[in-house]
């Protein structure tokens, strides 16, 4: 069986991960990387931290125009589809990187597993929500994190080849978790990631920049590539004492982050599930979320204007995760016994 992963971005990494680790022998898998992200050095860290074989394509999409981006990433994974025929396509999550996967094998017929389908936020001026609709609706495998995804699909007539999984960050969450230890100095930080492009345009990030400078707290803000330019292009009159930046971090110095927090700010998915399952007091700059699951009026706030900035983490570390909801951490068993059948 020849498979074809299409991977775009860290998060996709993570889950790729545990599917390689537990691939069974008589599966062939190719990796293309499509070149969305900003800094190449950012996945081929995860490549290596992960022990994963380098990608056997790398395409180079141009990087100032999205639009253009995304099309040429249509175009060289159709190359790859003309020279080569697989049996199935694996597309991970919501980027343009998946869309364009999704459209590519679709027009070459090659059957399309979606890993981590049926997440809604319901906000349809995010990107995200409509590149997950669209490639659900492609899919012939329909791979859902939570059962409120699959019930999301039976509601949309998309039932026939959608089946619970469980969430595969939570499997490498489980692997990892065991090498992270609480540091013996606290410094009481917040730890903050801002990526989205709502977030990034240039007067909400000002607003945002504005808000974290107030935190009693330091802020220690992960810098991406994307946050990285709109800081540049923002014009901020000042740069925020309380707010430290850093770089982009392995997965597990992210979780020694994580864990040694007082609480997150986030707009990250991933980092929103990890805090929820670490039982982090944690703020969503956003107004809605397609992880509905770890949503808590007492520890876990979706709060847009960030009004909760010096009084979320005062709860403490109380949460009890419901790790059920997002699977066993066996969900990398489960797809490959799903298409092996």
């Amino acid at each position: 069986m020849k498979v074809l992963h299409c991977i775009g971005n860290r998060p996709q990494y993570m889950k790729l991960a545990p599917l390689i680790w537990s691939s069974p022998m008589n599966v062939d898998n190719n990796i293309v990387n499509t070149g969305q992200h900003y800094d190449p050095e950012m996945s081929t860290d995860f490549i290596n931290e992960f022990k994963l074989p380098n990608p056997d394509w790398t395409l180079t999409p141009p990087k100032e125009d999205l639009g253009l981006q995304f099309l040429i990433m249509i175009q060289q994974i159709d190359e790859i589809l003309m020279d080569q025929r697989f049996d199935f396509a694996f597309v991970y999550g919501d980027t343009n990187s998946t869309l364009a996967a999704a459209i590519s094998a679709k027009n070459h017929n090659v059957p399309i597993v979606h890993i981590e389908s049926g997440l809604r936020s319901r906000d349809f001026n995010m990107p995200e929500e409509r590149n997950r609709i669209i490639v659900d609706s492609y899919s012939k495998l329909k791979l859902t994190p939570t059962f409120s995804a699959l019930e999301n699909l039976k509601k949309e007539n998309l039932q026939d080849g959608s089946f619970f999984v469980g969430d595969l960050m939570l499997d490498l969450f489980k692997k990892s978790i065991n090498e992270v230890e609480y540091s013996q100095v606290t410094d009481n930080y917040l730890l903050c990631t801002i990526h989205r492009k709502s977030n990034l345009e240039e007067k909400r990030l000002q607003k945002i920049m504005e808000i974290l400078s107030t935190s009693q707290k330091k802020v220690n803000l992960v810098v991406h590539p994307a946050l990285k330019v709109a800081l540049i292009n923002s014009k901020l009159n000042s740069f925020p004492t309380n707010v430290e930046k850093i770089q982009p971090q392995s997965y597990l110095n992210t979780l020694r982050l994580l864990k040694n927090a007082d609480g997150v700010i986030t707009d990250s998915g991933g980092l929103q599930k990890e805090a929820y399952w670490m039982g982090k007091p944690t703020l969503i700059p956003r107004s809605s979320t397609e992880w509905s699951e770890t949503i808590d009026e007492k520890f876990i706030h979706l709060d847009h204007k960030l009004e909760k900035i010096n009084t979320f983490t005062q709860a403490g570390n109380e949460i009890k995760p419901d790790f059920l909801a997002f699977g066993d951490g066996l969900s990398a068993q489960k797809i490959w016994g799903i298409i092996q059948n």
